[in-house]
């Protein structure tokens, strides 16, 4: 089993700010805990144009395997955010 490689903006409605139909930045922070990682991306997601994902470890068990429900409202793989992902 081939993961299809997706274009950056494929689902994305064509009315979405171009920011979000551009390739993104990845930006990662890792951290012991309690090592002021939250905080961190608090503070950078004030800014309209930061998503932060919280831990990505857990989104292959929970999200895909379980089809936990995105904040969207929608089970993970059916997401546009995180849909093309897979």
């Amino acid at each position: 089993m081939t993961r299809q490689r997706h274009e950056p903006g494929v689902g994305l409605q064509a009315n979405a700010p171009q920011f979000m139909r551009e390739k993104p930045d990845v930006l990662v922070f890792t951290g012991a805990g309690r090592s002021g990682t939250t905080i961190l991306e608090m503070l950078l997601t004030t800014r309209y144009w930061v998503v932060a994902v919280g831990e990505l470890c857990w989104l292959w068990k929970s999200g895909v395997s379980e089809r936990s429900i995105c904040t969207c409202s929608r089970p993970v793989p059916d997401c546009q955010f995180w849909g093309p992902c897979w």
